[in-house]
């Protein structure tokens, strides 16, 4: 999961005591080490970031580590975020069964992630636009008066077997034509 831009959230010194309890409570009651629990969020975190939740030794975390926290203790994808709110960490439900990062759709400090299904369909789309635009500038291109690709080669079929000047036998001959931008 590429999260190269991704947005922080802050949480003041009392959340973050609240936090960091709820996450050690949480941990502690599924009898996972911190190194364990990192490797349980598919690598969203590392153990140092599981050690700095714990201490509460950051004003703000990624979205990214929310989720990855999130998912390292089988809570909802919005469970850090929840707990700030003063939701009690025991009324969290336990998420059964690990969701794959790819396939969740998380909000943390109001800002919602994309799942890999909406990534792939966003990427289809800006390819089919990127087409367009590329088609789009050729043309604009044809009508300033520079046609890049104007003329093109194109294999016209001249009969069967016809003998070229190097000797070689092709069943068609390349010639240059001119582009119709129109067409």
């Amino acid at each position: 999961m590429y999260c190269g831009n991704c947005s922080s959230v802050e949480f003041d010194e009392q959340a973050r005591q609240v936090i960091a309890g709820a996450i050690k409570a949480r941990r502690a009651s599924l009898g996972l080490s911190q190194e364990q629990a990192a490797r349980a969020s598919g690598g969203l975190i590392s153990t140092a970031n599981l050690r700095i939740f714990e201490g509460a030794g950051r004003p703000a975390f990624r979205d990214k580590s929310l989720l990855g926290v999130a998912r390292a203790l089988s809570w909802p994808a919005d469970a850090v975020a929840r707990i700030a709110a003063g939701a009690d960490p025991a009324s969290l439900p336990t998420v059964t069964g690990a969701t794959p990062v790819s396939d969740v759709a998380a909000s943390a400090g109001g800002v919602e992630l994309a799942t890999s299904a909406q990534v792939a369909e966003l990427q289809r789309q800006l390819d089919g636009h990127q087409r367009v635009i590329d088609d789009l500038a050729r043309r604009l291109a044809r009508l300033d008066g520079v046609a890049p690709d104007a003329a093109f080669l194109t294999a016209a079929h001249d009969g069967p077997d016809t003998p070229m000047p190097d000797g070689d036998r092709r069943s068609s001959r390349a010639r240059v034509e001119s582009f119709d931008p129109d067409a």
